[in-house]
């Protein structure tokens, strides 16, 4: 393995031995314009949350929470930012 501790996965990879599969789902929409998505980085960026970008977007807020999940492991947004919580204004 190189680089990393984690195994590289594939939807077309899963084990289907395993005894409970965490994720599949035909209704949820992967995809996003990246205008969206750098419009998106920048109001995580000012506290916005889950529930905020889901309305602003007409989105399920599934389809938020699995965008920031993979903006977060690429390092574009803060992992640490509370993305079920609006920010107090001392904290802007």
């Amino acid at each position: 393995m190189s680089g990393s501790r984690y195994r590289k996965g594939r939807l077309d990879e899963i084990n289907m031995d395993n005894d409970y599969i965490c994720f599949i789902d035909d209704n949820i929409d992967f995809s996003w314009k990246k205008k969206q998505v750098k419009d998106i980085i920048e109001l995580i960026k000012k506290g916005a949350t889950v529930e905020l970008i889901a309305d602003k977007y007409r989105r399920f807020p599934d389809e938020v929470f699995l965008l920031l999940l993979d903006l977060a492991r690429k390092r574009k947004i803060d992992p640490d930012h509370n993305i079920f919580k609006l920010k107090s204004r001392s904290d802007r």
